[in-house]
C-alpha cells in the first residue's frame, strides 16, 4: 500500500518489513542494477511490506531474473510497476537539462529523477521567481509547452528529444557556511 502527502511524494510509516528486506531488496536491485536500460528504479510501499520494481515494457527478461532468483518470495515481496523511461533515457535527459550554455541564467539550480513518478524534478531557484515559475506550469513542462520564455526554449526541447515529462518546483539555493 502506498500513501502520498499533500504534494504527492510518497510518505513512508516505519521501518521496511526485515523478511521482505532481506530476500528482496538487496538481490532484486543487484541484479536490476546491471540492466538500466530496462530498469528505472526501486522504492519500498509506504508500509514497508513490499519492493516496487520500475521497469519498462521491454524489461520482461530482467523481471524474469527476478521471480528465478527469489522463487516464491518474489510475489510475496515484488511489485512490478511498468514504467515508459529507463533510467538511462531519464539520467540522459536530466544531463541535457545542464548540457550546454543553456541553463546558463535560468534559474535552473537542480535536477532530479523521480522514480515513482517516471519523470523529471527541475528545481528553480526562488530568487529568481521560482515559485511563480513552477506555479505556471502545474502540469510540468512537455513537448507541447508553448515555448515563451527562456526557461521553457531550454526545456521544451529536452521534454521533445525524451520524450519526458519534466516538473518544476521552486527551490532555495544552498550556501555552503
Amino acid at each position: 500500500m502506498n500513501r502520498t502527502d499533500e504534494e504527492g511524494q510518497r510518505v513512508w510509516d516505519g521501518a521496511p518489513d526485515p523478511a521482505m528486506e532481506a530476500a528482496a531488496t538487496l538481490p532484486v536491485q543487484e541484479l536490476l542494477w546491471t540492466r538500466t536500460d530496462v530498469f528505472a528504479g526501486a522504492a519500498l510501499t509506504s508500509d514497508g511490506t513490499m519492493l516496487e520494481i520500475f521497469v519498462t515494457d521491454d524489461g520482461a527478461e530482467v523481471v524474469d531474473q527476478a521471480r528465478d532468483l527469489l522463487g516464491a518470495e518474489f510475489d510475496a515481496y515484488v511489485r512490478v510497476a511498468p514504467v515508459e523511461h529507463s533510467w538511462d533515457e531519464l539520467t540522459a535527459a536530466q544531463d541535457a537539462v545542464f548540457a550546454g550554455d543553456g541553463a546558463e541564467g535560468l534559474g535552473i539550480i537542480s535536477a532530479g529523477i523521480d522514480i515513482v513518478g517516471n519523470h523529471l524534478d527541475v528545481g528553480i531557484d526562488v530568487e529568481m521567481d521560482g515559485e511563480r515559475i513552477a506555479a505556471a506550469h502545474p502540469e510540468g513542462i512537455t513537448a507541447s509547452t508553448p515555448r515563451t520564455t527562456p526557461l521553457e526554449r531550454h526545456l521544451v526541447p529536452i521534454a521533445a528529444e525524451h520524450d519526458v515529462l519534466i516538473d518544476l518546483r521552486a527551490e532555495e539555493m544552498a550556501v555552503a557556511a
